[in-house]
């Protein structure tokens, strides 16, 4: 992912560190329009090599995250150097694309789904600004 993106002109720096699971894992640091996000293109791909039937649905939840997302599933302590606070939202792919609900809002969600049918996708995802909610 870091030599793709870098031979687009994408400012990107490769993280390594370890999963709340304790295994070794490494992601991306990213600078979109000014400002900097983690990316794991890995956890992204639904597929899986050794299945006999491919899943095509390619997830977004690591495009442009915060640090308080990367949390989430990441130990930074373990990281052989200090991971950066990021905090832009902006470039992420639900922001960007309006896939975010702060409340319970069926017709929100609705649009959301009429918006994944229209672009023949089988299912659709949308990010809670909350747990709770």
């Amino acid at each position: 992912m870091q030599y793709m993106l870098q031979k687009c002109g994408i400012e990107c720096a490769e993280a390594a560190g370890r999963t709340k699971k304790g295994g070794g894992h490494a992601w991306n640091i990213i600078k979109i329009d000014g400002d900097y996000y983690y990316l794991d293109s890995t956890w992204d791909d639904g597929s899986d090599t050794v299945q006999t039937v491919k899943d095509t649905n390619i997830g977004f939840s690591f495009f442009c995250i915060t640090t308080e997302e990367l949390l989430r599933t990441r130990n930074l302590e373990w990281c052989p150097v200090d991971m950066p606070e990021l905090t832009a939202t902006r470039a992420n792919y639900y922001t960007h694309n309006g896939f975010v609900i702060d409340s319970y809002d069926l017709a929100k969600i609705k649009e959301i789904a009429k918006v994944s049918a229209e672009s023949d996708r089988t299912h659709f995802t949308f990010k809670c600004t909350s747990q709770a909610l």
